[in-house]
């Protein structure tokens, strides 16, 4: 299929402060300028779609998405709800709408198990080399992905990201609430 890209379903969970929403933003930041289209729950200072309810989501196509603490919405104690069926449903169709999803959160049992069993990688953000503010510059990664029997593995080598770039391009004290 002409145009079509590799996508995938990526889990950032860290401490606070360990730049988890950093490290989102610079990924989104990467693809925008690409020309990848971008959709985001929280504010970002370049061009984007905001994200306001889980019936929004489905109305994605072809770009990358990304949300700031994903369990506030698909919370492992709701799994019955409509919320997080519906969403649990339109995140298993986003390959096929050539999507990434990027979904952050300080621990993985915060999120619905559906969401968890769907996530091909989980990516580990700690602070590498921070300003003197406190703010992150650069972040360490380390990457686990999940083979096809299920299993999850830790990759070999951390992978390195300058986030200097994109502290400006997002509000770290921005107050979230759950998709509608």
């Amino acid at each position: 299929m002409a145009g079509r890209r590799k996508t995938g379903r990526f889990a950032i969970i860290g401490e606070y402060s360990a730049g988890k929403t950093a490290l989102m933003t610079a990924i989104a930041y990467r693809d925008f300028l690409q020309g990848i289209p971008i959709y985001s729950n929280y504010h970002l200072k370049f061009p984007h779609t905001r994200i306001h309810s889980v019936e929004d989501m489905d109305n994605m196509q072809q770009g990358t998405f990304v949300m700031d603490e994903a369990w506030y919405t698909f919370d492992s104690r709701a799994f019955s709800s409509k919320t997080n069926m519906l969403g649990s449903y339109i995140l298993s169709k986003l390959a096929k709408r050539n999507m990434n999803a990027y979904l952050n959160m300080q621990s993985m049992d915060l999120l619905d198990s559906r969401f968890r069993d769907r996530m091909q990688a989980i990516l580990i953000p700690q602070v590498h080399k921070q300003n003197h503010f406190g703010k992150p510059l650069i972040l360490e990664v380390q990457a686990i992905t999940k083979d096809k029997w299920g299993f999850y593995n830790f990759l070999p080598k951390s992978y390195f990201f300058d986030v200097s770039q994109v502290l400006d391009l997002y509000d770290t004290s921005e107050e979230l609430d759950s998709l509608t």
